[in-house]
């Protein structure tokens, strides 16, 4: 199942306030402006995550899993909402 919904979000654009945006990029672009000026190494050891997984992230090539998007919210104190913004 998890694959399946790994495919459906990487493939299926979002509507709404950021048209034609894939949740990867979404999440990217969130964690990027949340990661400020510090280092990816940084906000990565903040997280909870290795670096370069983190990297990943922040240029749309990895797949989370729940878990790991529950690690980052947890760390970073917000909700998986709070994370994503105002999709619709």
């Amino acid at each position: 199942m998890s694959i399946m919904w790994v495919t459906f979000c990487r493939t299926i654009p979002l509507m709404g306030h950021r048209r034609n945006t894939h949740l990867r990029d979404i999440l990217a672009d969130e964690l990027r402006r949340r990661r400020g000026e510090r280092s990816q190494r940084q906000f990565a050891l903040q997280l909870g995550i290795g670096r370069s997984t983190y990297n990943r992230i922040e240029m749309g090539e990895e797949n989370l899993t729940l878990n790991t998007l529950d690690t980052i919210c947890k760390r970073l104190g917000i909700s998986i909402g709070q994370l994503f913004g105002d999709v619709e």
